[in-house]
């Protein structure tokens, strides 16, 4: 508010409010966040002396209701024909964050059911692809190829497509997170490293469910497979 006002020197400083209310200045308090943390900080005026709006008061209790109780019987033989009004300081706060805390679970929800679905389609695909090829790999099995040729057969196509899906994901991933954090005056920076435990991860998941069916294909008994063809 100083900085606001152009004040290099406040203390001692007259200032006039709204209502033509004139005070001076005794102090001067570093910047500190009165709102979210997604807004700048504001200019602020602290008033010494008794508030004739609010009344703040720090509550330490084991028992909530019965404080309150409390509390409302005192506030009564002061006020008996108003009747008291409150709210909790970490509520305001939660307040703040609401929307930002439904955003993260929504977008948490989605991404548990997209990397299920996914999963499951790639696991569908696999198995697929597996049985398409299962009498040549039952002949390369017979002419000596060992499983883990064969599973690196099987696995190659399904890597090169999962490495393609990465490399879309991950500008396009940066693109939508940079627009997600822009309008906030307190965001993080957004490192590779973020992206490079993501496309990991991926990559991860997406080879487990690829290499149940290429493994099962590759511990195969050939003969079977020959024989029913």
């Amino acid at each position: 508010m100083a900085r606001s006002f152009g004040l290099d020197a406040p203390v001692d400083t007259q200032v006039v409010d709204m209502f033509d209310g004139t005070y001076r200045v005794i102090g001067v308090v570093k910047d500190f966040y009165f709102h979210s943390l997604t807004a700048n900080v504001g200019p602020l005026a602290m008033v010494l002396g008794n508030g004739r709006e609010t009344l703040s008061l720090k509550v330490q209790s084991q028992n909530m209701e019965e404080t309150l109780a409390t509390i409302n019987t005192v506030w009564q033989s002061f006020k008996p024909t108003q009747p008291i009004r409150y709210t909790f300081m970490n509520q305001r706060f939660e307040q703040m964050y609401e929307d930002l805390i439904k955003a993260k679970t929504i977008l948490l929800i989605f991404s548990v059911l997209s990397i299920t679905i996914a999963c499951l389609g790639l696991f569908a695909l696999s198995a697929y692809a597996v049985e398409q090829r299962i009498k040549e790999v039952s002949v390369r099995k017979v002419l000596g190829a060992s499983a883990q040729k064969i599973f690196t057969l099987l696995a190659t196509d399904f890597i090169k497509l999962i490495l393609i899906a990465i490399f879309i994901a991950i500008p396009l991933g940066w693109y939508l997170m940079d627009e997600l954090l822009g309008d906030m005056a307190n965001r993080i920076s957004l490192s590779w490293t973020i992206f490079a435990l993501a496309a990991l991860l991926a990559f991860a998941i997406a080879i487990i469910t690829v290499s149940f069916e290429s493994i099962k294909a590759a511990l195969i008994n050939p003969a079977t497979r020959l024989r029913s063809e």
